[in-house]
């Protein structure tokens, strides 16, 4: 209808009515670019939105799960570091009961750290710039990466850590408990003056306790920190505050 009249107009060389048509034609055009670029901008910060908040979820349940693993694997850890000072002692101290002990295993570096689902996703399908923020997405890539090595360094301390209570199972006992909390636990009982005596074992607690530090310290404990990073990043943007 609107080219018959302006076909109409050009015709009865009406020209002020012809650009009055063009204008009304080129302002309609206009104005539904926009209402397009509108509309995609507000499904592109709902998207947004939409993974930020499952990011967030997956982020406290990592946390969550976590957490007391963690601060389980430091404290081991610790109480690993007495047992290594008590074995480069004399000795002179031990006798041949069975005490509870502590030393470094393949067990402490057994942390199965909690799929980030999300992330993955976006990092998979190549969308981790629909998210807008700048930091968020740098936090994630870092993370990312923290995650990648952390794994590859477990893989290298299964080869090079020795299954300590199967090599030296003369002097090591494992009795299996259940705790406060319903889990598994094992204690260990060691001969201190056997193993005190074994070369072998001071060795290997001694490169045992070297490479479990350096898990803890240098990987688990910068991935937390990472993963918490990005947790107050994206309460920031999402404007959330877990105080209230």
């Amino acid at each position: 209808m609107l080219l018959r009249r302006i076909t109409q107009h050009v015709k009865n060389q009406n020209w002020f009515a012809v650009f009055i048509d063009f204008l009304i034609v080129v302002v309609g055009v206009f104005i539904g670019i926009q209402v397009a670029n509108w509309n995609e901008s507000i499904k592109a910060k709902q998207d947004e939105i939409t993974y930020l908040t499952r990011i967030h979820g997956d982020i406290e349940f990592a946390e969550k799960f976590s957490k007391r693993t963690i601060t389980r694997r430091i404290n081991t850890l610790n109480s690993s570091l007495e047992m290594v000072e008590l074995m480069n002692g004399d000795g002179n101290e031990f006798t041949d009961n069975y005490v509870s002990c502590y030393f470094p295993s393949t067990v402490s570096i057994q942390i199965n750290l909690p799929s980030l689902k999300t992330i993955n996703e976006l990092l998979a399908t190549g969308n981790l710039n629909l998210l807008s923020n700048e930091h968020i997405r740098s936090a994630i890539l870092q993370l990312h990466t923290r995650i990648e090595v952390l794994r590859r360094f477990q893989d290298f301390a299964k080869t090079e850590m020795i299954d300590i209570p199967d090599v030296f199972s003369s002097s090591i006992k494992l009795r299996a408990r259940t705790d406060e909390n319903n889990e598994i636990r094992l204690d260990r009982l060691c001969n201190l003056q056997a193993l005190h005596a074994n070369n072998r074992f001071v060795n290997a607690i001694n490169d045992g306790i070297d490479i479990t530090d350096a898990f803890i310290n240098s990987h688990v404990i910068p991935w937390s920190k990472q993963l918490e990073q990005l947790h107050r990043l994206i309460d920031e943007d999402l404007h959330l505050n877990h105080k209230d």
